[in-house]
């Protein structure tokens, strides 16, 4: 069977709350019904005000995906009657003179009606009171030069607040989804905290950034994978996440030391993704030793012979005596050495 919840804003009252929850951390109301998913799509189509009200509703929307996992969906320039006595599962929002037949409250700005199957929704309808006066502001409620109008898009946003499954609180602390409207115009901590408990937290993502720099060369690599800079050196991470980034020296270079992220030194760098984080690795070319030359003597021929050069791997030393001029000692022979060449 199907059930139907009406809920008033502006001066009506909550039909049925089956969950509530208030402290100075968490203070929250939930209506007890959810969507299966945490997204849902309204068709909006606003008669009147050259698409204000659509742009409004849709910026409305958007809010409530700012710090928490849900989603609403608009399929614009599509109109969904929210008066529709046959459900639908379509979702719709509009201007009515009446609340679908019903007489608005004294002071009611705009309603929700929700169909839902035990506690899952299958459809939300916002209805708003076409008899009131209303406009599109941020500033204080009803202050110059909005004086006796009110602002569509903080309603809109506390009504979509019923949309996904939140009921009025009114502790005292400052919410959205207080029964009547007031200066708050965007969901507050506990706002994002009640759709928490509905839906889970939202997941956040930190992006780690790292950079190379020096006369050298060389890798650096995370664990958990990702980065490989080399060719990516930008990996997102969740928030919480523990990485260790290794640097890796080129050939014929050296890891000079981390900077950044909390990282110093030569070993391998440590950071928890708290927030977005840039880590720089230096690489420095190795330093070549001259190589030690031996020379040895058979008559008059000469042996020249040089020991392995450290660092120096891939390269090959060259060397070219002059020729022999005759004297019979080694102290005469001229020999070039050349320098190590790639």
């Amino acid at each position: 069977m199907r059930w139907l919840r009406t809920i008033c804003f502006g001066g009506g009252l909550t039909l049925l709350v089956l969950a509530s929850y208030a402290s100075t951390s968490y203070a929250y109301q939930l209506l007890g019904n959810k969507w299966p998913q945490p997204t849902a799509t309204f068709y909006v189509d606003i008669n009147g005000a050259d698409g204000l009200w659509n742009d409004a509703f849709e910026g409305a929307m958007y809010l409530w995906g700012v710090d928490t996992d849900f989603e609403f969906r608009i399929v614009r320039e599509t109109y969904e009657d929210p008066c529709d006595p046959i459900e639908s599962g379509r979702n719709g929002v509009s201007f009515e003179d009446t609340d679908c037949g019903d007489s608005w409250g004294s002071t009611t700005l705009a309603i929700t009606h929700s169909w839902f199957i035990g506690s899952t929704t299958t459809q939300t309808d916002i209805v708003f009171n076409r008899n009131e006066s209303w406009n599109v502001y941020s500033t204080p409620w009803s202050s110059w030069p909005w004086s006796g109008v009110n602002d569509f898009k903080r309603v809109a946003v506390h009504e979509l607040g019923h949309a996904l499954g939140l009921a009025h609180e009114d502790s005292g602390i400052s919410t959205i989804m207080g029964t009547y409207a007031g200066d708050t115009t965007v969901p507050q901590q506990d706002d994002i905290n009640g759709v928490a408990a509905l839906y889970g937290p939202s997941v956040v993502n930190y992006t780690l950034s790292t950079h190379k720099y020096g006369t050298g060369a060389g890798i650096i690599s995370s664990s958990p994978s990702g980065i490989y800079c080399g060719s990516d050196c930008n990996e997102s991470y969740t928030s919480g996440t523990r990485i260790t980034l290794t640097a890796t020296p080129s050939a014929g270079s050296t890891f000079a030391g981390w900077s950044g992220g909390g990282c110093s030194g030569t070993g391998t760098c440590r950071v928890t993704m708290t927030a977005a984080k840039s880590v720089a690795a230096s690489f420095s070319l190795a330093a070549l030793l001259p190589p030690q030359l031996c020379f040895s003597t058979t008559g008059l021929e000469v042996t020249a012979s040089w020991t392995t050069v450290p660092g120096a791997a891939g390269y090959t030393l060259y060397y070219a005596p002059f020729p022999y001029t005759g004297e019979d000692s080694i102290d005469s022979l001229k020999w070039q050495v050349q320098r190590l060449c790639p």
